[in-house]
């Protein structure tokens, strides 16, 4: 009898010890679910914020990639026609000014971001310079100030170009205005000498421009 009764206090010990295991096992087991499930969860949070930080990104270099767009457009322009826009219009930089602190935290190259940042200087010159000029003449409707061979529009488009460029290269974005942008080459023969001059400063004097050399073409 009193072997059966310790056969029966250890077959309940092992059934109690058994319990505790199995809750104790499940107990760790949905500790390790919840552990993964919040794991992964985490992860579709961090990858979803990536996206849309990816996303913004992109999306803020194309508005500045058209903004320096819009400035080359309208220096090419002028360039063309050898006339600057009217004294109502401006440069813009605004969508630079808006962008810049999120494009500094995403450009790690101090090369790229040097000739962004001097697209934008570039394009503030101009803005100082037409300044000048158009304070010095008197205002008058349909006004516009004439380009000078001395403007060293050459060297302004050729920033800004530069930017654009650059702006492109930092993810890989190709935004509208690259596709309408001609080749750098082809646009640098079109619209200057082998001096940096605008050509059209040679057609408004009714003159032709000097012949290329075969290395400068």
């Amino acid at each position: 009898m009193a072997i059966a009764a310790a056969t029966t206090e250890v077959s309940a010990l092992t059934v109690a010890l058994i319990g505790a295991g199995g809750a104790l096992i499940g107990t760790f087991a949905s500790a390790g679910t919840q552990a993964v499930l919040e794991w992964r969860r985490a992860s579709r949070e961090r990858k979803k914020a990536a996206d849309q930080t990816t996303a913004e990104l992109r999306q803020a270099v194309r508005l500045v990639i058209e903004e320096l767009a819009d400035a080359e457009r309208l220096l090419t322009e002028a360039v063309r026609t050898g006339r600057y826009w009217g004294s109502e219009r401006w440069l813009s930089t605004d969508v630079w000014t808006t962008y810049r602190a999120t494009l500094a935290v995403a450009i790690d190259d101090s090369v790229c971001w040097r000739i962004i940042t001097s697209a934008f200087d570039t394009v503030n010159e101009i803005n100082w310079r037409m300044r000048g000029l158009y304070a010095a003449s008197p205002p008058r409707p349909g006004y516009v100030e004439l380009v000078s061979g001395g403007d060293g529009t050459l060297d302004d488009w050729r920033s800004i170009r530069a930017g654009i460029d650059a702006l492109e290269g930092t993810i890989g974005v190709q935004g509208p205005a690259s596709r309408l942008l001609r080749d750098a080459a082809e646009i640098e023969t079109d619209l200057w000498d082998a001096n940096g001059s605008p050509l059209s400063l040679y057609a408004l004097a009714g003159v032709d421009p000097p012949a290329r050399s075969p290395a400068q073409s």
